[in-house]
Parts: C-alpha cells; structure tokens; sequence
C-alpha cells in the first residue's frame, strides 16, 4: 500500500509548484520565501483547502479524518473521507 507516500509526495510537489509559480520568471531563495510568504489559498491533494502566509508553520487549514471500510479495500485502499 503507497497510499501515505504518494499522498505525501503529492502534497510537497503541490505546495512547491504552488509557490515556484508564484515567484514568477526568477526564482531563488529569496524569490521563493517571499512568495511563500504571500501565496494566500491553494488545494492541497487529500486536504482540500491550504494556504500559506507569514508565520504560519504549515498549509493544512484543515482537520480530514479517514477511516477504514473493508468493502472498499480494493477500490479506494479502504480508506473513507469522515464527513462532518
């Protein structure tokens, strides 16, 4: 099962292509921390909304809780989005 590492992968090359567009046609340290800074909202894979700013430690907005349902183990590795 690579579901987890996919899912992680997947979600740095999201945020890093996220912000290498928005520092435009130099991208640098400097260009990339400052545009890390002041992305604002993005879709992260698996999470839904993200955003990052100034200060804040990470993208995920927020809380997704899964749960494992047997009969959906060979389609969708068994895992379930828990709504609500």
């Amino acid at each position: 099962n690579h579901v987890v590492g996919l899912g992680n992968v997947c979600r740095a090359l999201t945020v890093f292509v996220a912000v290498a567009n928005a520092t435009g046609p130099n991208l640098n340290n400097e260009t990339f921390g400052a545009a890390m800074d002041t992305l604002g909202d993005f879709e992260l894979p698996g999470y839904g909304s993200a955003s990052l700013e100034a200060g804040k430690d990470g993208a995920q907005d927020n809380l997704t809780l899964w749960t494992y349902d047997p009969e959906n183990a060979e389609s969708d590795n068994g895992l379930v989005q828990v709504e609500g």
